[in-house]
């Protein structure tokens, strides 16, 4: 019997849905007490759990009503793609390009067993399709621990992004029945039933590998080439950003984009999963997880690619710069950007769209309302004096008026 109760579930990235609490209510009643799984060095991982086995129990693949079995057509070659190799370019020929079309939740993964009884391992499973034309009805089940180094801690935002896969198993689900010549052939089960299992880490660090060793035998500075990728997904921390050759680039939020020093767009404002950007990347090393990726599950050395998006922006002191250096030819010029504090009376500062961390006095009118800066809604002002020079402050006085507030719903319909 099998009594894994997790469920087939496509979540687009905006749901960004992840495992079950550890007090959930159905999991208790399938599992009874539940506990986190622990590293040896007894680091609680956020999303693993563990409870005690109970007879009939079975891994999510040997339900047919969760995982796909592997085509019989395709058979054979999983069988080629899930061996190794005897180089690293052969393993490389084996990763397959391929789209995460959804999540298997809370799963049973695994048995463990050892002197003081069986436990279960219980965590989200990744479900995903081969891009390869010919493998398109292969589908490739990938556990958290394997989703890659660069997993977001809500395994859901991967889901509807394009990934780098290793196959690393096949299970064997059900064995071939003997031929009965008295039952029909269509109830008879005449050859092995397999389900594909899969690592985005195995391929992620494949791949990674071999753009190290190219980027440190380069005899120009890979640094200044600059590369196209597509945001897979946002963490807390940075981005994580795919080149066409499946290569991951993380960026730093403090790196990927001058507006990180705004004082009021946050990250969700400007960066969005699916932008093509262009970028740099500035290192590469093989690090140990750090203690956060530690704490998501992910373990073993790593090779990290680390870029920037910021170098390839106009730094903001150097668009304040040709307003002071302007001196009165500043006087009429145009700047779009957003109201940072909203001041009835002394008047409201305003942060240029290309100056983030900036602000310039706003003259009081009546068509800025609160709602403008709450919105983060985007006006464009008029610099009405010469930049003046404070002091006290040590910084320049710049003073503007209204010019223009955008029609967000007019925009977006010209957009469209």
């Amino acid at each position: 019997m099998v009594t894994c109760i997790a469920e087939l579930e496509l979540y687009s990235k905006r749901k960004g849905k992840t495992m079950k609490k550890i007090n959930d209510k159905n999991l208790k009643v399938i599992y009874g007490q539940l506990e986190y799984v622990k590293t040896r060095t007894g680091v609680r991982l956020r999303n693993r759990y563990t409870a005690l086995y109970q007879d009939g129990m079975q891994p999510y693949y040997f339900d047919e009503t969760i995982s796909r079995r592997v085509p019989q057509s395709s058979v054979e070659e999983l069988v080629r793609l899930s061996r190794r190799g005897n180089t690293r370019d052969e393993a490389l020929h084996h990763v397959k390009s391929a789209t995460v079309v959804g999540l298997i939740d809370t799963a049973l993964t695994s048995i463990r067993t050892d002197e003081e009884g069986s436990n279960v391992i219980l965590q989200d499973v990744l479900v995903l399709q081969l891009n390869d034309p010919k493998l398109r009805d292969v589908y490739v089940y990938v556990k958290q621990e394997e989703a890659g180094s660069y997993q977001p801690s809500r395994l859901g935002l991967m889901v509807g992004s394009n990934v780098p896969v290793s196959i690393v198993d096949l299970k064997l689900v059900q064995a071939a029945e003997r031929y009965d010549s008295d039952r029909p052939i269509s109830e008879q089960v005449l050859e092995d039933q397999y389900v594909a299992v899969g690592s985005i880490t195995r391929a992620e660090y494949l791949i990674n590998e071999k753009f190290k060793e190219e980027f440190e035998a380069s005899d120009k500075n890979a640094a200044h080439d600059v590369m196209k990728g597509v945001v897979l997904f946002v963490t807390n921390n940075g981005v994580v950003v795919q080149t066409p050759n499946m290569e991951r680039v993380y960026i730093p939020h403090n790196f990927y984009s001058y507006k990180s020093r705004s004082e009021i767009l946050k990250p969700k404002d400007y960066i969005s999963v699916g932008d093509i950007v262009d970028f740099q990347v500035t290192n590469v090393a093989i690090d140990s997880p750090t203690d956060e990726e530690i704490k998501n599950g992910i373990s073993g050395q790593k090779v990290r690619l680390v870029g920037s998006r910021r170098r390839l922006e106009v730094h903001p002191s150097d668009t304040m710069k040709s307003i002071y250096d302007g001196g009165e030819a500043s006087i009429g010029r145009i700047l779009t950007g957003y109201i940072v504090k909203y001041q009835p009376v002394r008047g409201h500062l305003f942060e240029p769209e290309d100056a983030p961390g900036y602000t310039l006095l706003l003259q009081v009118d009546p068509s800025l309302t609160k709602d403008i800066m709450e919105d983060k809604q985007l006006i464009s002002v008029r610099i009405i004096d010469k930049p003046e020079y404070d002091p006290v402050r040590k910084r320049y006085s710049i003073r503007t008026r209204l010019n223009t507030i955008f029609n967000p719903v007019q925009d977006d319909f010209y957009n469209f």
